[in-house]
């Protein structure tokens, strides 16, 4: 649902704004709400903070190697290896790296629009920024909720296995 959220709201700027293009690729920033989830808040800000700024410099740096077939290649094989390398730094579940590469990719094809690779990656930015705000809310009414979430289930897993163990052969 956040992630749903996420990319209507762009593209409902956008259309207000009288530029639906420019919210379908600050919808690119949506792809921020895929993370974070589970994690502790104050875990979770950083995390997507991280990776709002990541994505809209993947969709930029494909925005401005479009021109050139072969460094469009070459640069969208280095935001590979780049997200690969931030996912495995930043402990990120599914989806991962993939969601960076078709970042990248989904610039170069953006780079046919009015605008410069600079102002992509802004939308991109403002769309990660709205996918933060949405994933953050549930700060507002259950700041430590992840945290009891997984000591809850911690306790269930051990009581499960000591009635597992308790139990004669």
């Amino acid at each position: 649902m956040r992630a749903a959220v996420s990319t209507a709201i762009p593209v409902l700027l956008g259309w207000a704004a009288g530029d639906v293009g420019a919210g379908l690729i600050a919808t690119l920033g949506a792809f921020t709400s895929r993370f974070g989830v589970g994690r502790p808040y104050l875990s979770r800000g950083v995390q997507l903070a991280v990776v709002a700024v990541a994505l809209a410099a993947a969709v930029a740096a494909g925005a401005w190697a479009a021109d050139i077939a072969w460094l469009g290649v070459l640069t969208i094989s280095g935001v590979a290896v780049a997200a690969v390398w931030l996912c495995t730094a930043l402990a990120v579940g599914p989806p991962g790296a993939y969601v960076f590469v078709v970042a990248c990719a989904a610039g170069v094809g953006v780079s046919a629009s009015h605008l410069s690779p600079g102002q992509i990656a802004l939308l991109v930015l403002a769309g990660g920024a709205i996918a933060w705000l949405v994933q953050m809310a549930g700060a507002a009414t259950g700041f430590r909720r992840p945290e009891r979430a997984a000591v809850r289930t911690a306790a269930e897993a051990v009581a499960a296995y000591l009635d597992t163990v308790g139990e004669p052969d």
